[in-house]
C-alpha cells in the first residue's frame, strides 16, 4: 500500500500495528497488521507492507467478560503486616519497598545464603540494584 508521507503517517505506521482499510468488493472494514514499513520509498511516498490478520472474536469476547486483573500475584492481608514493592526488578535500577501495618523493626535482605542489615527502620526504603548477576533475593522486616 502507497501512502502520502507526512508527520502523521510517519509516525503512525510501525510494525505489528493492526489497521482496518475498507474491502470495496463487500463494503466491509478488514483487519491488516502492518508487517514493514519503507518510509524511504520515494519522495513524499511511503511503502507499508500489509499481512491479513485474522480476528478471533471469541477470544475477544472471553477477554472482555474477565475482570480486570489487579496486577497483584497473591492477595493480601490488609490486616497483617506485609510489604508492599515489586516482585521483579531490572539490574541496575532502584525499586522502593514500603512495610504496612508494623510499628518497630528494622530491614534485611537474603541474597545467596547471606543476610546483610540494611540498617534502616523506616517504613519505606529505597533499593539500589546494581548487581549485574541475574538471580533472587529475599526483602525482610524484622520486628
Amino acid at each position: 500500500m502507497y501512502i502520502t508521507a507526512d508527520e502523521i503517517t510517519n509516525n503512525y505506521f510501525e510494525r505489528f500495528k493492526t489497521i482496518k482499510v475498507l474491502d470495496p468488493r463487500y463494503n466491509k472494514e478488514k483487519t491488516w497488521q502492518v508487517v514493514g514499513v519503507d518510509p524511504y520509498y520515494g519522495d513524499g511516498i511511503i511503502q507499508v507492507f500489509l499481512d491479513e490478520y485474522f480476528e478471533n472474536s471469541i477470544a475477544d469476547a472471553v477477554a472482555a467478560e474477565k475482570p480486570a486483573e489487579t496486577g497483584k500475584e497473591n492477595p493480601v492481608d490488609e490486616t497483617a503486616a506485609y510489604i508492599d514493592g515489586p516482585t521483579e526488578v531490572q539490574q541496575y535500577s532502584k525499586a522502593y519497598y514500603e512495610i504496612h501495618n508494623a510499628k518497630e523493626g528494622h530491614w534485611y535482605l537474603k541474597w545467596k545464603d547471606k543476610e546483610q542489615d540494611l540498617k534502616s527502620s523506616l517504613k519505606i526504603i529505597p533499593l539500589n540494584i546494581s548487581i549485574g548477576e541475574l538471580g533472587t533475593f529475599t526483602l525482610i522486616y524484622r520486628i
